[in-house]
């Protein structure tokens, strides 16, 4: 029996509709976050406490839609900005390795939004 058949295609087209507009809200809220490339760099605790709430909220929200792989981006935002703050003083590759997962995480929405089946 296939795993499709099982599926109750209501069910699905609001699973669908609920991706689409965790797609639409996280997005920008991400391009919020990105504006504030400066805070970053400085390294103001606002702005990484900030990245590490998006991504707990992303991860909780992706994980309860079957969004894995944008799981596992928004878990690589969570794992710098949580070594942002257990660190002292910050290792010289964080900021950069910040800005490549919230790249990643970008990327990865992107590729959702225009992914009918949001897989």
């Amino acid at each position: 029996m296939s795993v499709a058949h099982d599926i109750d295609p209501v069910e699905e087209e609001k699973r669908r509709e609920q991706s689409r507009r965790f797609i639409r809200a996280t997005l920008l809220q991400l391009q919020n976050l990105r504006i504030k490339t400066a805070n970053f760099e400085a390294g103001d605790q606002a702005t990484w406490h900030e990245a590490r709430f998006m991504a707990q909220q992303v991860i909780k929200e992706a994980e309860g839609l079957k969004l894995g792989l944008l799981s596992a981006c928004a878990k690589e935002v969570l794992h710098f900005a949580v070594k942002f703050f257990s660190a002292e003083p910050h290792p010289p590759y964080l900021k950069l390795y910040m800005f490549s997962a919230l790249d990643t995480l970008e990327m990865e929405l992107e590729r959702l939004r225009h992914d009918q089946g949001l897989r």
